[in-house]
């Protein structure tokens, strides 16, 4: 059977592996891979009043995945955009039930 999550595949989609380590309860609605390092990716997504979504971020390609939702007021991210005239610091714009919303990574 199926599970909900995101997947990695390192073989040209001919096997699959659950990258969803710290994404429990949300439903992951956008992906956006930063061109500058494929290990970066950002996932935006919906939760629960409890457990609410937002933006994450992986540093190592999916293996654990952080929230970067603080301050966020929504709980529901549909869409990413990496601001690539605006590398550093990168910033990343986030579409939400509520707008958008600019996400600025201090390195």
């Amino acid at each position: 059977s199926s599970q909900a999550g995101v997947y990695k595949s390192t073989d040209g989609g001919a096997n699959w592996t659950s990258v969803s380590n710290g994404l429990v309860g949300v439903s992951i609605r956008s992906l956006l891979v930063d061109p500058t390092n494929p290990q970066i990716v950002y996932a935006g997504g919906t939760g629960t009043l409890s457990n609410p979504g937002g933006v994450f971020r992986t540093v190592n390609g999916g293996t654990t995945w952080n929230s970067r939702s603080i301050g966020l007021p929504a709980d529901a991210v549909f869409s990413l955009l990496l601001d690539a005239a605006n590398t550093s610091p990168q910033r990343v714009l986030a579409g939400t039930n509520a707008g958008v919303w600019e996400l600025t990574q201090i390195p």
